[in-house]
């Protein structure tokens, strides 16, 4: 990783020996941001650069909110009506914890948007080293593209199997309802209604039209930004995860490229022993060369350095 600062005196001519490729920014997570921005967690720059833009943003995830509670308050109401009912308790709490922890994670992204977007920056711009290895420009690049193309296409798949699992949810009521008619199931029968996403209880008639529309659009509305909220988040999370422990992958590389950059000469314990200290040395400056001697010195700094800056990047998220 290239240095932040270049001192004068010895170490920083040995640093300006190491060819450096030119800065690159690494796209690495468009589609996770994208996301972000759809569930109402993350502004872009557009939206961010302009105030109105940015306070119609900012209600978007309270009206969000204002949503979740008037369905987690038919839910509490459900407990209430059906308390005994094992089946229906049960599935009511299911679904009353997913959503209320799916709320909990968009609440931890939306109070640190700002340290994601510092690792996103981070990741992009300065963490991928910019020291030229034998093989860095080519190998580096490889390993990069090809982690981005898996992180893309995990967040693809997840997004996809949570959102089919979400349009299923939704079509078997509405299946379930309309395949029956006009006819309704008893209001007050004592078993919750097969017609809603989830179990819910309303002190009026929710089955007729049109008050079930509304109410299930309301239910179909949280539940959607749940998804989102589940999606986006773990995706992003795994996304960090899986580059920076390419990051160490690009570290064990660089290491690994040292025998090929400054190769050695085998030089056995025994002949060492039997030969004076000066001639050792003297041997080895005319096979290894001083020159070598110095870049090899700038290179393995440098591989310290993008250590260390991985281990910073780590704790930054914390």
């Amino acid at each position: 990783m290239a240095p932040s600062s270049i001192t004068s005196g010895p170490d920083a001519e040995s640093d300006n020996m190491i060819p450096r490729t030119d800065s690159k920014k690494w796209d690495l997570m468009g589609l996770n941001l994208t996301l972000l921005f759809f569930a109402g967690v993350l502004p872009t720059p557009r939206v961010a650069s302009s105030s109105w833009r940015l306070r119609v943003y900012r209600a978007y995830p309270v009206v969000m909110v204002a949503v979740y509670f008037m369905v987690l308050t038919a839910q509490c109401l459900a407990v209430y009506k059906f308390w005994g009912d094992l089946d229906a308790i049960t599935d009511n709490a299911f679904t009353m914890v997913g959503v209320f922890m799916c709320h909990i994670q968009a609440s931890y992204a939306v109070t640190n948007g700002r340290k994601i977007l510092r690792l996103v920056e981070v990741l992009e711009n300065k963490l991928t080293p910019q020291m030229k290895t034998l093989t860095s420009r080519k190998e580096q690049t490889i390993i990069i593209t090809t982690t981005a193309h898996q992180t893309r296409l995990l967040t693809w798949v997840m997004f996809v199997i949570v959102h089919g699992m979400l349009i299923t949810w939704i079509a078997i009521p509405l299946v379930h309802k309309y395949s029956h008619g006009t006819e309704d199931a008893d209001f007050d029968s004592g078993k919750p209604s097969p017609y809603f996403c989830f179990i819910i209880w309303l002190p009026f008639k929710a089955t007729a039209s049109p008050v079930y529309e509304i109410v299930y659009s309301v239910q179909t509305i949280c539940f959607l930004m749940s998804c989102l909220y589940y999606t986006s988040i773990n995706t992003v999370f795994m996304t960090f995860i899986i580059h920076t422990a390419t990051q160490f992958k690009i570290v064990v590389m660089s290491l690994r490229d040292l025998d090929k950059l400054f190769p050695v000469h085998n030089v056995k314990l025994e002949e060492e022993s039997q030969v004076a200290p000066e001639q050792v040395a003297g041997g080895r400056q005319e096979d290894f060369g001083f020159s070598k001697c110095v870049e090899l010195n700038a290179y393995f700094k440098e591989c310290i350095k993008h250590h260390q800056a991985v281990i910073r990047y780590v704790r930054l998220g914390f």
